[in-house]
Order: structure tokens, then C-alpha cells, then sequence
């Protein structure tokens, strides 16, 4: 039987994501990429251009690089603190998946932008997306208690495509999301500081339950 690996903890699952995929790899190897001279972060970022920078949805590399500066324990001016996380999923000792994320920690409260994800042809569906949505919620918890705020209350905050879209990956991934609890957002509806409900709108975020 599947099990969840050791770096996910099971209370940051949300509702819908609580059992493993049966198909699950074990052995799953999670690696925080800190830095660019880290022989993973070129691998990383190379992925992630391949996949999103014909659609223009991926920043230049050293974009990335000065994201990694950021630091939730210092304030900026605006009087909030950013926080920037770039990771790898290893199987089999290869890069089975990437993803990338940014918090916002303000009065309190901490928003994580869920920049990019990809899951490589090979290691689709089989389970690594749910791991790749809530390791987030575990960079929301360290981000907050950096600033200060240990018991902030957690907003993940995606976009996708407009709902028009009727390809077949763009219904997969919604139906994934909103499996998760994520909520859609209807165009042009600003998503914050009230949560949104379900609609037929651009699905385009997800306020997540506050988690301790």
C-alpha cells in the first residue's frame, strides 16, 4: 500500500488529498534548491523554460536568482516580508518534478503565490501533484514563523487558465485543484480580502483552510 513520503506532513493534505495514490513511487526525494550554484538549479530551471516560456509564463533565470535573496525574517519597505522556494522531486534519482513558490507574510497572515509546477511525462498519475500542492502549505508554516507569526492563517493562491478552456489538461487540472478544496474566482473578481465561491469564472485561486 502507497504511503505518504516523510518530508509531507499529514495534516497540511487538504481534504481531498488524504489517500496516496496507489501508484505512488517510494523512495521520493525532496531537494530544496537555495541557491544558483546548486547543480540542481539550472536542471530546475531548465525544465520549467521548456515548458512554460512559449506561452511567456516563466521569469528569466536571474529573476529566479534574486527570488532566492528573499528572506522572511526582514520586512521590506512596504512593511511585509517575501519568502521564495524553488524545489525538485526526485525518483529513482532523477527530477521527477518541479515546482516553485512565493509567500507574502503581512499583519499576520501569509499568502503563498503558487508560481509554477511540472510533473515530467513519465511520473504523471501517480500522485506526485498532491505532494507538489501541499508542500506549499509547509513553506506557508516556516515563512510565517520566520516573521514572527507562527499561527498566521494560510492563503494558497494559483492561476489557471480561463474555464473556456476545454483542453483536455487544462479539465484534468482543474478537476485535480478543485478535488484539493481549491475555489474559482471569476474573472476579473479581485481574490482577496474576502474568500471566493465556485463559479463558472477563470479559475484562478484557492483560499486554503488556515492550518496550525
Amino acid at each position: 500500500m502507497s504511503a505518504w513520503p516523510s518530508f509531507i506532513d499529514p495534516r497540511d493534505l487538504a481534504p481531498g488529498d488524504q489517500i496516496p495514490h496507489k501508484d505512488l513511487p517510494s523512495g521520493l526525494e525532496l531537494c530544496r534548491i537555495d541557491s544558483p550554484n546548486d547543480p540542481l538549479f539550472d536542471q530546475a530551471y531548465q525544465l520549467l523554460d521548456a515548458e512554460f516560456s512559449q506561452a511567456n509564463e516563466i521569469e528569466t533565470r536571474e529573476a529566479l536568482i534574486d527570488r532566492l535573496s528573499w528572506r522572511a525574517d526582514h520586512a521590506n519597505d512596504q512593511g511585509f516580508a517575501m519568502a521564495y522556494e524553488l524545489l525538485a522531486l526526485k525518483a529513482d534519482g532523477e527530477i521527477a518534478a518541479v515546482r516553485d513558490h512565493s509567500a507574502i507574510v503581512s499583519n499576520g497572515d501569509v499568502t503563498v503565490h503558487l508560481s509554477h509546477v511540472l510533473v515530467l511525462p513519465d511520473w504523471r498519475r501517480k500522485g506526485l501533484s498532491t505532494i507538489l500542492r501541499t508542500l506549499p502549505v509547509s513553506f506557508a508554516k516556516r515563512s510565517a514563523a520566520l516573521a514572527g507569526f507562527p499561527a498566521a492563517a494560510i492563503t494558497l493562491f494559483c492561476e489557471m487558465e480561463p474555464a473556456a478552456d476545454h483542453s483536455l489538461s487544462c479539465q484534468i487540472r482543474r478537476k485535480s485543484y478543485e478535488k484539493a478544496g481549491f475555489l474559482c474566482i471569476p474573472a476579473g473578481q479581485p481574490p482577496f480580502p474576502r474568500p471566493p465561491v465556485r463559479s463558472n469564472g477563470s479559475f484562478r485561486g484557492l483560499p486554503q483552510k488556515a492550518t496550525s
